[in-house]
């Protein structure tokens, strides 16, 4: 049987995600494996302490370690769980040889110290296509349209007729159809496709049967496939708990990740003030290169049609009270993908 990996974030889900893990499969068959960036909250670091001595199972913690010389890429290193804490390293580092990333396109950072470092991690470990890496989203099962990628959720929105919130379920049909045979697949979702007999309608059902092929295929599986708990009872479930974990509301683990909206941001500016004063002396560094980019080398974050600097952010933030911002984050329609907690090591860019 090929090793079960629990691919965990230092969230709440994919930390409740183990025990599910350890129910299905004994914990002699699963592994466990956390990618540290080195910039997460101080609040992160001392849950994933506390969830190895719950679980009494060991986190193997691997970390990007970047070497400055042309042509050398980025290689993990295993640092001992006792040893994690927030020291920005990695990301000095990946921003001294590449620059700074940036939103839209740039979002270079969740790739190199989490997706690549973990492959060549496992790869090493238990050999190539010999593991199954485990994914536990945030708000389950809302979140589980994010295994079909954004396009084809929109796709099977409107073509399918299944809204984002019960895309997992059809993903779970199509995963069942799939365990017979590519066939079945295609034939299971044949009856459910608005338009099956045109062109389009079949390029349509054969985008979305591929995809769930090719996640078979490089062992991608997640959490809803396994378990019907929703974010609501995994909150609770936390909450009977003798460990949580404590992070206030907004700062996600990577507090000033480039996907947070300015209003996120400019509000963590009032409340993260230490954290705020460390990100603006790493991101303003004279070490951090020109790379030639279009847009500006110290643009980071957007905001609409802006492309902002951290400087710029934090200028605009100082320039209002916490509580405007407060109320201006109250009013956004939806937190942005890193503040729910987002970046992880699976990547609809994988199987493109």
């Amino acid at each position: 049987m090929k090793k079960q990996i629990a691919s965990i974030s230092g969230g709440l889900t994919s930390h409740y995600m183990i025990d599910v893990l350890i129910k299905k499969f004994g914990k002699e068959n699963v592994d466990f494996i956390y990618c540290d960036t080195g910039a997460e909250h101080d609040g992160t670091y001392k849950f994933i302490k506390q969830t190895a001595s719950f679980y009494d199972i060991n986190i193997t913690c691997i970390r990007l370690h970047m070497p400055k010389e042309v042509g050398k890429g980025g290689r993990y290193v295993v640092v001992p769980l006792i040893d994690i804490k927030k020291d920005y390293i990695a990301f000095r580092e990946l921003m001294e040889k590449y620059g700074r990333p940036f939103n839209p396109g740039g979002k270079f950072c969740t790739d190199q110290m989490k997706t690549q470092i973990y492959r060549k991690y496992c790869n090493d470990t238990y050999g190539k296509d010999n593991y199954v890496t485990w994914i536990g989203y945030r708000d389950e099962p809302k979140d589980s349209s994010r295994s079909w990628g954004h396009t084809l959720s929109g796709t099977i929105t409107k073509w399918f007729a299944t809204p984002m919130r019960d895309q997992g379920e059809l993903y779970k049909g199509c995963v069942s159809a799939l365990d017979k045979s590519k066939g079945e697949l295609l034939c299971f979702l044949s009856d459910l496709l608005i338009d099956s007999t045109s062109e389009s309608g079949l390029k349509r059902l054969n985008n979305v049967a591929n995809r769930v092929i090719k996640n078979r295929e490089i062992n991608y599986r997640f959490l809803f496939e396994i378990s019907d708990f929703d974010k609501e009872d995994i909150v609770s479930w936390w909450d009977r708990q003798p460990i949580g974990l404590d992070i206030p509301n907004h700062t996600g683990n990577c507090i000033f990740c480039i996907e947070k909206t300015v209003n996120q941001l400019s509000y963590l500016c009032h409340t993260q003030k230490q954290d705020m004063l460390e990100w603006k002396g790493l991101v303003e560094s004279s070490k951090i290169p020109h790379k030639g980019r279009k847009v500006s080398e110290e643009a980071m974050y957007r905001s609409g049609s802006r492309k902002m600097s951290f400087s710029e952010v934090y200028e605009e933030a100082m320039e209002e009270t916490e509580k405007y911002w407060f109320d201006k984050v109250g009013l956004e329609k939806r937190l942005s993908p890193c503040a729910s907690g987002s970046c992880d090591l699976y990547s609809v860019d994988d199987i493109e």
